[in-house]
């Protein structure tokens, strides 16, 4: 639903917190409320991204750096981690996918200048 967050005061989507019976973003509610545990992988406590099979906690960092599946590029044709994928289903990698939002931008400022 739309609304706006308790912690953050903007207007965005946002759920009712069960635990502060308040209205939260997402953002708000990784970087503020979602509960921490020892992660499994660098034995820091920290925010829980995934599980793995065992239920023990992964972080975000470790998630990333350690089981994000890796892919070759559709564009760059090199082994990486995936970013995001096309629409045909093909990998992305980060460098490519970032590569690619600039360039959309700046399109996008180019043309909102000439008219």
């Amino acid at each position: 639903m739309n609304g706006t967050c308790f912690i953050c005061d903007e207007a965005k989507i946002v759920r009712q917190n069960r635990k502060i019976g308040e209205l939260i973003c997402s953002a708000c509610y990784q970087r503020e409320i979602k509960p921490k545990e020892v992660c499994t992988l660098c034995q820091v406590e920290k925010r829980v991204a995934v599980s793995d099979k065992q239920g023990g906690a992964i972080c975000s960092a470790c998630y990333h750096r350690e089981i994000k599946p890796k892919e070759v590029c559709t564009l760059c044709e090199v082994e990486k981690r995936v970013e995001v994928r096309n629409k045909q289903g093909g990998a992305i990698c980060a460098a490519c996918y970032q590569r690619d939002r600039r360039a959309k931008l700046r399109a996008t400022l180019q043309a909102s200048r000439s008219t």
